[in-house]
């Protein structure tokens, strides 16, 4: 199963009164409430897979509920998880599930395209079962077209990067990658202690990155990819021999 990074177009949304929770998506950091992504579709590659982190930063334990809305086209599924269960394609809200203050739960989100050229939208509410009020939401929209890889919040640009291909990789890792400007990134690999193993920069504003890992001992390393005036983007690479 492959995961595709996204290409995101972000809806701001300023909800009014007080919110419990924040979304953090593990490839970008903190979100906005309320950001719209794009998922830019590729033809062969029909399973796609988005991973976020719920916290809840108020000062009492929350009562959590999931909620999917979905219009889908053709015959394309989705499933979601949070941090206790999973939901298939016909449950669209999730037990409640207790959160103290500080703790995390998880949000992941599960496509599968039948490849028909029609768009498909899912979207995630997140909110306290005691005061439906207070919530967060994320959507994301399927695009059937091809489009460039990578999460690249409107507002907050940054190099769109796909995913590590193969990951896990005992050989040879790429990414595609589209730098916005014309700007030249550099990109640094290190271990998980944070380590330099690697650095070079891109030549094209849009292109493929290649890493040799066939000498790295096994562990997860990080891709960061940095470009003046832009934000950084991080992917993560397992190294498996």
């Amino acid at each position: 199963m492959k995961k595709l990074l996204l290409l995101a177009t972000l809806t701001a949304a300023n909800l009014a009164g007080a919110q419990s929770f924040q979304i953090y998506s593990t490839t970008i950091g903190q979100i906005s409430n309320g950001q719209t992504y794009t998922v830019w579709m590729t033809a062969g590659l029909n399973t796609y897979e988005h991973y976020f982190d719920i916290t809840n930063v108020s000062s009492s334990a929350k009562s959590v509920v999931y909620l999917r809305t979905q219009q889908l086209g053709g015959t394309s599924s989705s499933f979601f998880c949070n941090c206790s269960l999973c939901y298939g394609p016909s449950t669209n809200q999730s037990l409640a599930v207790s959160l103290q203050p500080a703790a995390q739960c998880s949000l992941s989100s599960h496509f599968t395209w039948d490849g028909s050229m029609t768009s498909s939208t899912i979207r995630y509410r997140i909110y306290d079962a005691n005061a439906p009020a207070d919530s967060v939401n994320v959507t994301l929209i399927y695009n059937p077209t091809d489009g460039p890889a990578g999460l690249v919040p409107m507002g907050t640009t940054a190099p769109a990067v796909s995913e590590a291909v193969p990951n896990p990789s005992n050989t040879a890792v790429q990414f595609n990658y589209s730098i916005p400007g014309q700007a030249q990134a550099k990109i640094y690999l290190a271990d998980i202690c944070g380590r330099i193993v690697s650095e070079t920069a891109t030549v094209l504003a849009t292109g493929t990155q290649q890493f040799d890992v066939s000498a790295l001992p096994a562990g997860v390393y990080f891709c960061r990819f940095e470009a003046e005036g832009l934000k950084p983007v991080v992917r993560k690479i397992v190294v498996a021999h």
